[in-house]
């Protein structure tokens, strides 16, 4: 893709090089979560957040937080306009 503007699609590119991973590197958190050694608590990405190779991370706090999920629900099923119900647990 390109804005049409050699300048910026040249700064654009510099950037996706810096910051991007190639598409088999982005693939291989999946094949890790999939089959790979992963706890409870913990999800598989890339190791550095959006670039480096596939680890293991454990979840934040904020992650595991029951009234942060509970907001995060209520808010996805009013955007999407869909309800979800669920048995108590």
């Amino acid at each position: 893709m390109t804005t049409g503007r050699p300048v910026l699609d040249r700064v654009l590119a510099l950037g996706t090089r810096l910051m991007a991973q190639s598409p088999q590197g982005g693939a291989q958190p999946t094949p890790l979560a999939a089959v790979g050694d992963v706890p409870g608590a913990s999800l598989s990405g890339p190791r550095f957040g959006v670039r480096g190779p596939a680890a293991v991370e454990k979840l934040t706090s904020a992650a595991l937080d029951d009234n942060t999920a509970q907001e995060l629900w209520a808010v996805s099923e009013r955007l999407t306009q869909t309800q979800f119900r669920l048995p108590a647990a």
